[in-house]
């Protein structure tokens, strides 16, 4: 009897963890669809001012927090191309546009240059390299600022160089 009921715990613990396995694969794959359809919606109102020959890099999509799911997407505008427009229209002295992308956020701004960095502690961040008015600075100084994910929401931080 002890069996029997050892067996059939087991047997409910495999179903509903299953389910739950099950229900969060569902959830990571939803969650990455939202932030693709962003970069689709994106990328098809470039399409429409460029026409045929509009071309542009894949958007990077990133799990920032490790936990196994996608929380953001990054669409760098250095990565698109309209022979039409030239070489400057999505870049400039500034930087290039770039798009941060999470379900509940998105944050669109100039860029120099971006990387993924994990600090000391395991959280991963992602630090922009920006024109100095970015931060009340002249335009040829640098300053950085770094971008984190709460709640879904995009928080960023100044930093002085």
């Amino acid at each position: 009897m002890r069996n029997l009921t050892t067996t059939i715990c087991l047997a409910v613990a495999l179903l509903f963890g299953s389910a739950g396995m099950i229900a969060s694969a569902d959830s990571s794959q939803q969650t990455t669809g939202l932030i693709q359809s962003k970069i689709n919606t994106i990328i098809s109102n470039e399409k429409k001012s460029c026409g045929d020959n509009f071309a542009t890099d894949q958007a990077v999509k990133l799990d920032l927090d490790l936990d196994g799911n996608i929380d953001l997407g990054i669409l760098d505008e250095s990565g698109f191309s309209c022979p039409e427009f030239g070489a400057s229209y999505y870049c400039g002295s500034a930087g290039c546009s770039i798009h941060l992308i999470t379900t509940d956020d998105y944050m669109r701004g100039h860029v120099r240059g971006w990387e993924i960095i994990t600090t000391q502690f395991g959280e991963r961040l992602v630090l922009m390299s920006l024109h100095g008015s970015a931060c009340d600075e002249v335009g040829f100084i640098t300053c950085y600022k770094v971008i984190s994910i709460s709640k879904g929401k995009l928080v960023y931080h100044k930093l002085k160089n």
